[in-house]
């Protein structure tokens, strides 16, 4: 019979400062580009910073059990976006509740107009046609990188960026004549 311990890989887990101090630098590396993710995604403010922040009170619990990812980015990215969905599902399920017929609807930009020209055609395209085109152009990855993130080959992401951004385009002047 053959050892099964030693097929198993050994899981070493964080001690409590070691914990911490991996948030704190990975608090400082990625808080933005997830923030201004997060933010496209449930377009306010306190939403987005209230689900960033739930994202790394998980990443940490995780630590606790779990040895740290390879990749932290996408690991955080995943668990940031997985909340944000959850929110928009439950604002879905909420939506026939209305509290007040003069809810202030969220705003991406300053400018009323384009935002809401902006969310318009963001909510005609695909779910991976819009999250391509958000993490490009507000986050600011590359192909490759949303690649890693999504699990797509880069040229898929170059694809469908492109066809994103031309579906976009044509929807964004549509909207606006």
């Amino acid at each position: 019979m053959k050892d099964v311990s030693m097929a198993l890989p050994v899981v070493t887990c964080l001690s409590a400062s070691e914990q911490h101090q991996l948030i704190t630098q990975w608090f400082q590396e990625y808080e933005l580009p997830l923030y201004r993710h997060i933010l496209r995604l449930v377009g306010e403010r306190e939403e987005a910073a209230d689900i960033l922040q739930d994202t790394f009170l998980r990443a940490w619990r995780a630590l606790a059990t779990h040895p740290p990812p390879e990749n932290p980015f996408a690991w955080l990215y995943r668990i940031a976006v997985n909340l944000s969905y959850n929110v928009l599902r439950r604002q879905r399920r909420l939506r026939w509740f209305q509290l007040s017929r003069y809810e202030a609807a969220p705003r991406f930009e300053d400018d009323v107009a384009t935002s809401e020209s902006m969310r318009a055609c963001l909510a005609q395209l695909s779910r991976k046609e819009a999250e391509v085109l958000l993490l490009h152009n507000y986050v600011g990855l590359t192909p490759t990188e949303i690649g890693h993130l999504t699990g797509d080959k880069p040229g898929t992401v170059r694809v469908r960026l492109y066809r994103a951004s031309v579906r976009f385009g044509a929807l964004y002047q549509q909207e606006n004549r």
